[in-house]
């Protein structure tokens, strides 16, 4: 079977998906769409002709760093300084001059009395989610009502 567009391709995997777990009623499975950003991708290209990264898009929140001038934007540097400190991992809890603009910001807007050392910056979303499972006690049960992001789905 052919099909002429990343989007029609996605519907046909997800209507295959959704006939398969509908036949499944004891299961204690259910159905969960893609990653979203799939959805995102295959509308890219239907709507634009070309796929997100190619030249002359810049689709930033990819992970597609910016490597040529806007128009009319600021110059980009010609050299970043780096140095051995600068190279090393952050604490695991995040730095304390971030925690604290952290605080200060939920403090302020929001007047919600956060002092920083209860603040915790992650590297991304499991790793701070992993960390507060572990302080909950064994019969606590929690239940995330929909995550698109794959690696959450055994959590």
């Amino acid at each position: 079977m052919r099909l002429d567009s990343g989007y029609e391709y996605y519907n046909s995997v997800r209507n295959d998906l959704v006939a398969t777990l509908s036949k499944a009623s004891e299961s204690f499975l259910s159905y969960v769409p893609p990653m979203g950003i799939y959805e995102t991708l295959y509308a890219f290209q239907d709507a634009f002709g070309t796929t997100m990264g190619e030249k002359g898009t810049h689709p930033w929140s990819q992970g597609f760093p910016l490597t040529i001038q806007l128009p009319n934007g600021p110059e980009m540097p010609t050299n970043v300084h780096l140095d051995a400190e600068d190279l090393k991992y952050p604490k695991a809890w995040g730095l304390p001059e971030l925690r604290k603009a952290i605080a200060g910001y939920y403090n302020h807007y929001y007047n919600a009395g956060i002092d920083y050392e209860n603040v915790m910056v992650f590297a991304g979303g499991r790793p701070g989610l992993v960390a507060l499972l572990m302080f909950l006690q064994p019969d606590i049960n929690i239940r995330i009502a929909s995550t698109e992001y794959t690696p959450y789905y055994d959590m």
